[in-house]
């Protein structure tokens, strides 16, 4: 069994791309990712976690993460507990810092409780999403407006939403010290939109575009105009811009504990693809004082 690490992401989708294309919706937040580090290493801050397992079957493992964000684990074929320890053994010899990792429920828990005892941590249950794939947008009730790409006037806007955005999904637990960074990349690559009415009242946007799909996210709508279907609307008309445009899939990630979003996103088109574990990691000494 082999632990490899890449500092090249071309080396790295070499290896991994079998097994992303073979289930591109599942992986598609890996494979967005590692095609956006191939243009950009640095697109996310520090120096990127790409690494790999394999054995004689073949690739056991796949990790990412891009410090200051969580980690991720995908098991091709049915994970070992040699691989699992493998990984959490080498992440801490080579000095990584896990913040916390996501993925299937079994890799995830399996990773903890091998992360906790080699790196003397301590550990909490975080959020649990549900991945969700649409390849057709179903008919549903449109309010007023319309979706309008947003530009760089509407970059102060589209950075207060994006903070609040990511304060609604994951509180304190994930660093927004780079949105700024993210959401005017994500305007100048034309990935960024509005709902309209005339004024913008609810946010979308393309990301991690695949080889033939494309994620949806930084859905926002600011709390005083929530139940005027208007984040439905931005959603259904983005993804049907998407498929117009070439795609052949959409994904969206969303908190299992809200049911009105999946309630929406599902009335959209949307189908559950896979449920999404994370476990969040505290220093042991730190969360004692």
């Amino acid at each position: 069994m082999k632990y490899t690490e890449y500092k090249n992401p071309d080396k790295f989708l070499a290896v991994c791309r079998p097994v992303f294309m073979e289930k591109e919706p599942l992986y598609g937040l890996m494979l967005g990712i590692t095609l956006r580090l191939i243009k950009h290493t640095h697109y996310y801050g520090g120096q990127p976690l790409l690494a790999t397992i394999e054995s004689e079957t073949g690739l056991d493992l796949i990790a990412l993460m891009t410090p200051p964000y969580k980690l991720q684990v995908a098991s091709p074929n049915d994970y070992s507990l040699e691989a699992i320890r493998l990984l959490a053994s080498s992440l801490h010899e080579n000095g990584w810092h896990v913040p916390a990792v996501m993925g299937e429920r079994k890799v995830v828990k399996a990773f903890e409780a091998n992360w906790n005892e080699i790196a003397g941590t301590r550990s909490h249950t975080g959020m649990r999403q549900r991945l969700y794939e649409l390849r057709t947008v179903l008919p549903i009730k449109i309010p007023g407006g319309s979706l309008r790409k947003a530009q760089i006037d509407d970059l102060e806007l589209s950075r207060r939403w994006g903070k609040s955005f990511y304060r609604d999904c994951f509180g304190d637990s994930e660093p927004v010290a780079n949105i700024d960074n993210l959401v005017k990349n994500t305007i100048e690559e034309g990935n960024l939109f509005f709902w309209v009415n005339p004024e913008p009242v609810s946010m979308a946007a393309l990301t991690r575009p695949t080889i033939h799909g494309v994620s949806i996210s930084y859905v926002y709508t600011p709390p005083h105009l929530r139940g005027n279907g208007y984040a439905s609307a931005v959603v259904a008309c983005l993804s049907r811009h998407a498929l117009e445009s070439g795609k052949k899939f959409c994904t969206l990630f969303t908190d299992l504990s809200n049911p009105t979003s999946n309630s929406i996103y599902q009335k959209i088109g949307y189908d559950p693809v896979a449920d999404i574990m994370e476990i969040q990691f505290t220093d042991a000494k730190s969360s004692a004082l």
